[in-house]
C-alpha cells in the first residue's frame, strides 16, 4: 500500500511539472518597447533601441547608448523618462526634446590678444553643427592648453555670455589668467657634470624664458635620449615669485665604450685557403669634454688587406644655439685595388625629443691604386673600378625612442640618408699611356660619361617589441638604392657582415640597390645579457652592361651576449647561402665582441 502512494505521488509531481513547464514560455530574452514622451521624427524613431535582449540588463545598456547618442547629436534634454518592467518586456519612454544648433562661439578680446592666429584654429568646425557638451568641453581644453603654454599655469577656462533662443545658441569662452611665470632657473641636484646650456637646449627650458606646461611634460623623455646620464628621481617644480624653479636629480650614466671584435671566416680562395681572424676596434667618448659631445674612433680589417677608419665628432647647442655640428671622416682601402676617402660636415637641429634632422656638405674621391693592364689590353675594355670624384649635399632624419639604449627592449629607431651630388670621373693615367699600334686606348672613356650626377638614398629601420616578461622581437628592415649615369664597383654599397646581413663576409657584397630584412628573437638572462636566434634576408643588385643582375640572401644564426667584470661579451654564429651558391656548412661565420663601458 505504502509503495503505490509512493509510485502516486510521483506521477503527480512529474505532471505539475511539466503543466508548470508549458504554462511558462522561456526566459530567455526579453523585448524592449519604445513609447515617445514627446513628437519624433522618423529618423529618431529608426535610432531607438527595440528589439529583444538576452538579458533586462542588456535592454538598459542599449538604452543609455541612445541617450549618449542623442546628446552627441545635439539633443541636450534627451532622457530616459521612465521605465515598466515585467518578466518578458521593459517598456521604456523616452523625451528627445529639441536638437540645439551653434550659431555663434566667440573667444573674448584677453584670449584673442594672447592666442593670436591660434584662436581660430582652436574653435574651428564649429558652424552648422549641432550643440554638444563633449565638444564645448574640448574646446575649453584646447584653450586652457594654449594658455599652459604660454606661462599661465593657473589659469581657468569657462564659457559665459550663453543665449539660447529657440534652437540656437550663443556663447563666448573666457578664462581668468591668473598670474604669468617664467621659468627661473634649473638646478642639477647630483655629480652630473654638463654645461649648463646643454641641458636647457636638450629639454628647451632657458632661464628667464615663458613657463610652458607643456616643456614640463616632455622632461622625461628628453632626458632618456641623453645616454651619459639618468634621472634617479622624479623632477620637482617650486612656483615662486621670481618664476618656477626647476629641480632635476641626475646621475651620471656610463656611456663610454671601448669595444673590441674578432671574426673568424672560413677559408677559401681569397684567403689562400686559410682560416681568416678579422678584427674591429671602435673608442666612443660622450660627454667627456662635460659639453654633451660624442667623439667616436673606429679601425676596422674585415676582409684581408682591407682597413676602415672612421672618426667623427658631434658636437650639441653649438656656439651655445640650438643647432649642433658634426665632423666625419672615413678612409678604406680595399687591398690593392682602390683607396676611398671622405670627409663631411653637418648641422643638425633637433625637431623633437628624439628627433634630428641633419643638413651637410660632404666630398669623397676614389682612386685606384692597381691597374691589371694586361686584362684592359685582351678585352679592350676599362676595368670595373674608375678614380671616381663627387661633391654631394646630405640630408638626414633620425628619430630614437627606446626603453634602454644599451639593451632595448621596448620602441623603435628610424634612420634616413639622402646624398645628392655631382660626380666626376677621372680618366685614369695607367690606361691612357698604354701603346698599341692599331688601337688608342685613351678612346676607351670616350664612351664614359666623365660628369654626371649621383643620388644615393639610405634607409634603417629597427622596432624592438616585448614578448612577455623575458622575451624581445626585434624586427629590422635596411634598404638601399643608388642613381647614376654610370656605376663603378668601388663606389657601390658594401653589405653583408654583423652589421647588415650576418653569415655572409664583411662588406663582400657589391650592390647599387638593396632591401634587407631581419627577424630576431632575444631571451633576457639579465639586464644586458640575453641569448638569441635570428633569421635574416634579401634581395641585392648588382649593375652590368647587359642590365641590373639581382640575387637573393637567406642567412641564420643564434648568439649570446653575457655581461662580464670587462664588459659584454658578444658572441654570434651565422649561416647563409645565396641564390646561385649552393648552401655550404663549412661556410659559417663566428663573430666574437666584446663592449666595455668606461
Amino acid at each position: 500500500m505504502k509503495k503505490r502512494l509512493r509510485m502516486l505521488i510521483m506521477l503527480c509531481s512529474m505532471l505539475a511539472s511539466s503543466l508548470l513547464s508549458h504554462a511558462q514560455p522561456a526566459n530567455d530574452s526579453i523585448q524592449l518597447l519604445i513609447r515617445w514622451v514627446d513628437t519624433s521624427t522618423a529618423t529618431i524613431v529608426k535610432q531607438a533601441p527595440y528589439g529583444k535582449y538576452a538579458t533586462p540588463n542588456n535592454a538598459k545598456q542599449a538604452l543609455a547608448r541612445w541617450q549618449q547618442q542623442m546628446v552627441l547629436q545635439g539633443y541636450a534634454a534627451a532622457s530616459i523618462d521612465s521605465l515598466i518592467q515585467t518578466p518578458q518586456q521593459i517598456t521604456a519612454y523616452l523625451y528627445v526634446g529639441k536638437q540645439y544648433w551653434w550659431r555663434s562661439l566667440q573667444l573674448d578680446t584677453v584670449l584673442l590678444q594672447l592666442l593670436g592666429n591660434n584662436a581660430s584654429a582652436i574653435t574651428y568646425g564649429w558652424q552648422r553643427k549641432p550643440f554638444t557638451q563633449v565638444q564645448l568641453q574640448y574646446w575649453l581644453q584646447q584653450v586652457q592648453q594654449q594658455l599652459l603654454a604660454k606661462g599661465y599655469p593657473f589659469a581657468a577656462t569657462y564659457c559665459s555670455n550663453v543665449l539660447v533662443q529657440n534652437d540656437s545658441i550663443d556663447a563666448i569662452l573666457s578664462c581668468n589668467l591668473g598670474n604669468k611665470y617664467i621659468f627661473d632657473t634649473i638646478i642639477v641636484h647630483g655629480n652630473v657634470k654638463l654645461q649648463p646650456h646643454v641641458l636647457s637646449h636638450t629639454l628647451q627650458i632657458f632661464p628667464k624664458a615663458v613657463y610652458s606646461e607643456l616643456l614640463l611634460q616632455t622632461i622625461n623623455e628628453r632626458l632618456a635620449s641623453l645616454p651619459y646620464l639618468q634621472q634617479v628621481q622624479p623632477w620637482q617644480v617650486d612656483m615662486l615669485n621670481s618664476g618656477a624653479r626647476l629641480h632635476l636629480y641626475l646621475a651620471p650614466r656610463k656611456s663610454n665604450q671601448a669595444n673590441v671584435l674578432v671574426g673568424i671566416l672560413p677559408s677559401n680562395v681569397q684567403n689562400n685557403n686559410k682560416l681568416l681572424l678579422t678584427g674591429e676596434a671602435n673608442v666612443l667618448l660622450q660627454n667627456a669634454l662635460t659639453a654633451g659631445e660624442t667623439i667616436q674612433l673606429q679601425w676596422q680589417q674585415l676582409q684581408p688587406q682591407s682597413p676602415r677608419l672612421q672618426i667623427g665628432y658631434q658636437q650639441p647647442s653649438m656656439f651655445k644655439s640650438k643647432y649642433s655640428g658634426a665632423f666625419n671622416f672615413q678612409l678604406f682601402k680595399r687591398d690593392s685595388s682602390f683607396l676611398n676617402l671622405q670627409a663631411g660636415l653637418q648641422v643638425g637641429l633637433n625637431v623633437a625629443a628624439n628627433t634630428q634632422l641633419q643638413l651637410g656638405i660632404g666630398i669623397a674621391n676614389s682612386s685606384v691604386l692597381q691597374i691589371d693592364t694586361q686584362q684592359v689590353k685582351i678585352t679592350r675594355q676599362l676595368p670595373d673600378i674608375a678614380d671616381v670624384q663627387t661633391l654631394q649635399l646630405t640630408l638626414q632624419y633620425r628619430q630614437q625612442q627606446l626603453n634602454n639604449s644599451n639593451n632595448p627592449t621596448r620602441g623603435a629607431i628610424i634612420h634616413w640618408l639622402l646624398r645628392a651630388g655631382n660626380k666626376t670621373i677621372q680618366p685614369n693615367n695607367t690606361i691612357t699611356a698604354l701603346k698599341s699600334n692599331d688601337f688608342n686606348y685613351a678612346r676607351l672613356y670616350d664612351t664614359v660619361q666623365l660628369k654626371t650626377y649621383l643620388l644615393q638614398l639610405q634607409g634603417q629601420y629597427q622596432h624592438f617589441i616585448p614578448i612577455k616578461k623575458q622575451g624581445t622581437l626585434r624586427l629590422a628592415a635596411q634598404v638601399g638604392a643608388m642613381f647614376s649615369g654610370n656605376y663603378f664597383r668601388n663606389e657601390l654599397f658594401m653589405v653583408g657582415g654583423l652589421r647588415t646581413l650576418r653569415g655572409f663576409d664583411e662588406e663582400s657584397i657589391y650592390t647599387h640597390r638593396y632591401v634587407l630584412g631581419t627577424a630576431e628573437y632575444r631571451l633576457l638572462i639579465s639586464a644586458e645579457g640575453y641569448v638569441f636566434g635570428f633569421t635574416e634576408g634579401g634581395v641585392a643588385g648588382y649593375p652590368t652592361s647587359s642590365g641590373d643582375q639581382y640575387r637573393t640572401f637567406l642567412s641564420g644564426g643564434v648568439g649570446l651576449a653575457l655581461p662580464t667584470a670587462a664588459g659584454v661579451l658578444q658572441l654570434t654564429y651565422a649561416l647563409g647561402t645565396r641564390s646561385d651558391v649552393p648552401f655550404a656548412v663549412r661556410q659559417g661565420k663566428i663573430h666574437i665582441g666584446l663592449v666595455s663601458r668606461l
